[in-house]
């Protein structure tokens, strides 16, 4: 079933609800970006809840980015959203590892953190954005959110937000040192519910729907309890609005979806020009190979072009573009051993030169600022 989010209000029109499952979406992030279970929650319950309130936007180019640092392990958590509640995401440590709770629940704020903020980025096509940041209340992601928009849109809200993971053995195959293949059984794990609710006061809620929406959330259980049960997100919105004469708007299909095509990477080169491409070129024959490669840090995803392709960059369709950079990587056999020497930028965006400084490519973006340099060794 695919993933969706529900659009309701209380017959009076007091309260709005947003309420969704997904956990495709959440199952998606975990594929791409090979986070651990900790780090599934908290990218999870981010993603959760930015694509609900990407669909709080009223403009079809609207986009909505929220940014956690909580100065734990996990480092920064970012998701981005557009105004269908598509969304892309990542952690900054995707293999962080901390203590479950004594009762066995995942740790999420001992990986978030609670001394830092969230910070909600508003793009609505004006000359700035709007620009929103709020200190961490808890670190466990809902609360958070509960508190930025008590604090910067002034609106009482219920926030629930929920990822559930499960164990489960497959099947690999594996090379032994002899070249001989074995199949081995390994245990892994995967998204088994994902999802939540946003829950607003309007400014002219009565004190009676108040109080009727309070005992309704007070005994509630959680998000993932309620999906695991068998109940869908229009199951959810009536125990929510209980007694409030629910109606539900809109039924709006969401997921994880990146932006990054070979057509943006395109653009980026060409704003290089092919002057200054096929420069780099020349310059590097003395190398085995000059190497283009991309990762996209929202979805994950790479590609990667030889220096023979670099000539066709003017028509951008050799070139893989992520959403955040390119990367433009230079290899070199190490004298004796041959290993691969790879030197690279780190990413950056909005590229618009590329210069060649004490043997290493330097990426500049428009205001001038260069990219750091990393080096890494590869065998291949």
């Amino acid at each position: 079933m695919k993933d969706y989010v529900i659009k309701a209000t209380s017959g009076n029109g007091e309260i709005r609800a947003y309420v969704g499952n997904t956990r495709e979406m959440v199952e998606q992030a975990r594929v791409n970006h090979n986070t651990t279970k900790v780090a599934t929650a908290a990218l999870g319950r981010t993603l959760t809840a930015t694509s609900m309130m990407g669909l709080m936007m009223k403009n079809e180019k609207d986009e909505l980015t929220v940014i956690i640092k909580g100065g734990g392990p996990i480092g920064t958590i970012l998701a981005t959203s557009d105004a269908k509640g598509m969304v892309r995401g990542y952690v900054q440590n995707p293999d962080v590892q901390v203590e479950n709770y004594p009762n066995g629940k995942l740790n999420v704020a001992g990986a978030v953190g609670t001394d830092g903020y969230v910070q909600v980025i508003k793009d609505l096509g004006l000359k700035e954005p709007y620009i929103g940041s709020y200190p961490l209340v808890s670190g466990e992601i809902a609360e958070d959110f509960t508190h930025y928009f008590a604090l910067s849109e002034q609106t009482p809200s219920v926030v629930s937000l929920g990822v559930l993971t499960r164990n489960m053995e497959v099947e690999r195959k594996i090379t032994k040192e002899d070249g001989s293949e074995e199949i081995v059984a390994c245990r892994e794990f995967d998204v088994e519910q994902a999802g939540g609710f946003i829950v607003q006061l309007m400014p002219f809620a009565s004190e009676e729907t108040i109080a009727t929406l309070e005992n309704n959330i007070k005994d509630i259980p959680s998000v993932t309890t309620l999906l695991k049960a068998g109940n869908k997100p229009e199951d959810i919105v009536e125990m929510v609005l209980k007694d409030l004469e629910p109606k539900i708007l809109d039924v709006c299909e969401v997921g994880f979806e990146c932006n990054c095509s070979k057509e943006r990477t395109g653009k980026v080169l060409q704003s290089i020009g092919e002057k200054e491409l096929q420069a780099i070129i020349d310059e590097d024959k003395k190398a085995d190979q000059i190497h283009f490669r991309n990762r996209c840090i929202s979805c994950n995803c790479s590609s990667s072009a030889d220096a023979d392709h670099l000539c066709d960059a003017s028509d951008g369709q050799r070139f893989f573009q992520g959403e955040s950079s390119w990367i433009l990587c230079r290899r070199q056999r190490q004298p004796g051993c041959g290993r691969l020497w790879e030197q690279c930028t780190l990413p950056l965006s909005e590229q618009s030169a590329a210069l060649e400084t004490a043997g290493h490519h330097i990426i500049r973006d428009r205001h001038g600022n260069a990219a750091g340099l990393c080096d890494t060794v590869t065998d291949r």
